[in-house]
Formats: C-alpha cells, sequence, structure tokens
C-alpha cells in the first residue's frame, strides 16, 4: 500500500470538494475507502457529490417536461394525428437542448471544477449529458456528469460523480457489495453493517440493487472479476443473482453494440498540468 494513501489525505480531498461546491452533500466512497481498510493498492478515488442546487433546477424542469408532454399528448391524439408522438419527443428534445445550455444554473458546477483545477494543480475533463442523468456507459444510475483530475494530488487520478440522490444513500441503496459499504466524509469514515459481516468472514456479499437493471448486474459481474484479483483468498456470496439467460445476454450485446461505437459526448476543458499537488 502506498504511504501516501491515509484516510486523513481522503478527508483532506472531501474538504476540498466541500468548499469548491459549498452546501453540497460530499463523501469518497468505492473502491478507495474499501480497499485502503484491508491494505489493498488504491488506483483512483471516486468522490460523490450531490449539488442541491442543480438537482431542484433538473426536477423542476423534469416536472415542467412531464407536464407539457401530457398536455401534448392529449391535443394531438385527440385529433388523430398520426405524427403526434414524432412531434411530442422532437418538441421535448428541443427543450432539453435549451436548458442544456443554461450556462447561469451551471456556474456553480464550473466554478467548483476551475477552483479544484488550480488547487490539485491538475487538468479537468467532463464527460456525460448534464441532462439525461446518464454515464458514459450508457445506462441511467443517478449521474449527470463525470469529472476526472488524471493528475490529482499525491499522482491519484480523482473522479468527481455528481448524482440526484445523497451520497450516502446512494451507497447503501446501490453499492452492490457489502464490503464496499463504507466511506469517507470530510472528518470521519463511517460503514453499514453488512461491510463488518462480509469484513469478519473474508466474504464478499453481492447486494441486489433497488432497480434491478439488466446492465447494472451485468456492471455487477464484470466487477466480481476485478475483486477477484484483489481478494483472492476471499470467499464471494450471492452470485447466482449475476447469471444471464440467453435472452439477457443477447439484450446486454444488443446494448453494447450500440453503446460502445457511440461513446458520450465528451466537453474537455483543459488546464496546464502544473503538477501532482502535495
Amino acid at each position: 500500500m502506498s504511504p501516501n494513501m491515509t484516510y486523513p489525505f481522503l478527508m483532506s480531498l472531501v474538504q476540498d470538494v466541500k468548499r469548491a461546491f459549498p452546501g453540497a452533500s460530499v463523501v469518497c466512497a468505492g473502491g478507495a475507502p474499501r480497499d485502503l481498510y484491508h491494505g489493498r493498492p488504491v488506483k483512483d478515488i471516486d468522490i460523490f457529490i450531490q449539488m442541491q442546487t442543480i438537482v431542484g433546477w433538473r426536477k423542476a424542469r423534469e416536472d415542467e417536461l412531464k407536464g407539457q408532454a401530457e398536455a401534448l399528448k392529449s391535443l394531438m391524439h385527440a385529433d388523430n394525428l398520426p405524427s403526434a408522438d414524432w412531434a411530442i419527443s422532437q418538441h421535448l428534445r428541443e427543450l432539453r437542448e435549451i436548458w442544456k445550455d443554461d450556462s447561469e444554473i451551471y456556474q456553480e458546477y464550473f466554478d467548483g471544477c476551475e477552483a479544484l483545477s488550480s488547487l490539485w494543480h491538475s487538468p479537468w475533463n467532463a464527460t456525460g449529458d448534464a441532462m439525461d442523468i446518464s454515464n458514459e456507459k450508457g445506462y441511467s444510475y443517478g449521474a449527470f456528469t463525470l469529472v476526472d483530475f488524471p493528475c490529482g494530488p499525491r499522482a491519484f487520478p480523482i473522479q468527481l460523480v455528481f448524482i440526484d440522490m445523497d451520497p450516502v444513500e446512494n451507497v447503501r441503496d446501490h453499492f452492490d457489495f457489502g464490503l464496499s459499504q463504507i466511506w469517507v466524509a470530510e472528518n470521519k469514515v463511517r460503514t453499514l453493517p453488512q461491510f463488518w459481516q462480509d469484513h469478519y468472514r473474508q466474504v464478499i456479499t453481492y447486494l441486489p440493487s433497488k432497480e434491478p437493471v439488466l446492465q447494472r448486474r451485468w456492471s455487477s459481474r464484470n466487477r466480481v472479476e476485478r475483486l477477484k484479483e484483489k481478494y483472492p483468498d476471499w470467499r464471494f456470496h450471492g452470485l447466482a443473482n449475476l447469471t444471464f439467460s440467453q435472452e439477457e445476454l443477447a439484450k446486454i450485446e444488443a446494448w453494447e453494440s450500440r453503446v460502445k461505437p457511440a461513446k458520450r459526448e465528451t466537453n474537455y476543458v483543459t488546464r496546464a498540468c502544473l503538477g501532482e499537488g502535495d
């Protein structure tokens, strides 16, 4: 384990992010706090952020979209217009594009990323569509954009994951293995009971998501292979839930063929990389 990777270091990163995004809910979660506790190598750091201002604004826009869609459907289908569905989808797409370009509401987001870029001496780039709540893998889980700092402090790559839900609820409801239910806040390390159950038994338990989307299960199955490499002497529990029928595999193949060739539109904002930080 690198001597540069410590819990106080992760806490300092959370503190940096909270200063850059005042009022946001912020935690460091994922592989870094889990692997640090168990003496495994940490390659990168994920920090999850819920920005109340943007989340509230986007929810209001989505509610407005739904209202307009219902009104348009009622009007158009009443007139038996064969192109009603197309017209509705086109109208909503245009509204989404207008809102996506609303720079005022996202100014706090850009300012925060710029502040961290300066503090951490790292360029940054953002991936994802801010309106469709989808990540670059092509399926929705709440993140509206992913921001990478490839040369963060102490040479660790850092990814900010902006999500709609509270980050602690995200760990509880969507982190798919018990051993991963640990996170770092600005001044403490927190865990859920399943973390300790797995830790003491040296078992990694698969926890099905409350939203059992097929792509989620597929990603969990792929994650198992990476965990087996890091924890070769540990047992795994619950993997029967990660078996797939031929029909499901066909759907996954079709999904990957659509997603992988068409990478998410990426907005790169680059700054000179002045160093690797302290």
